[in-house]
């Protein structure tokens, strides 16, 4: 009996990642909660919030640390029936980046913007028409893609200051 009674919670634990909201075959900028959705179904956490404006905001994290979700095209008083997204992350670097790498960098990653805040921190952005609706594997698509480009963009912007880093010399001793 015990063993059957584990069985059947093994079969509830294989069961359970499935039944977690799947999201609908499209997604769209005027439903802030689907965005939400088809965010988590692809792994990243996603929080609803709204920003300054009123405006729907999502709260992320894409691998490199905090991220934002920003919504466009919304309507000014009532801040819904958006039609764009921006995925938003900055990269917060000891020393401010060399205004020239963006143009390096810009040319590397085909969607990537690329704006210096005034610490000279680069702020990496990519934006998404998503107009009536788009599909959703499109947009989880983009949205790896971004994670993906914002990993390898940081990697280029922190290397500079880890080749500056001191190497620790101190020998390994083993006992």
């Amino acid at each position: 009996m015990k063993n059957i009674a584990l069985l059947m919670l093994g079969a509830v634990a294989l069961v359970s990642p499935l039944q977690a909201k799947a999201p609908s075959e499209q997604v769209s900028a005027a439903d802030p909660k689907g965005i939400v959705t088809a965010m988590e179904f692809a792994g990243y956490k996603a929080v609803l919030d709204t920003d300054d404006d009123g405006d729907p905001l999502i709260k992320t994290d894409f691998g490199t640390g905090p991220g934002f979700v920003y919504f466009y095209g919304c309507d000014e008083e009532t801040h819904d029936k958006c039609d764009a997204v921006q995925f938003v992350a900055g990269l917060d670097r000891e020393e401010p980046m060399p205004a020239h790498m963006i143009s390096r960098l810009v040319n590397k990653y085909r969607f990537v913007a690329i704006a210096l805040d005034d610490e000279g921190d680069p702020w990496v952005t990519w934006d998404i028409l998503t107009g009536e609706g788009m599909s959703t594997k499109t947009f989880v698509s983009a949205l790896r893609l971004y994670a993906d480009s914002l990993d390898s963009v940081a990697d280029v912007v922190f290397a500079e200051e880890r080749d500056k880093r001191p190497v620790n010399k101190t020998p390994v001793t083993t006992t």
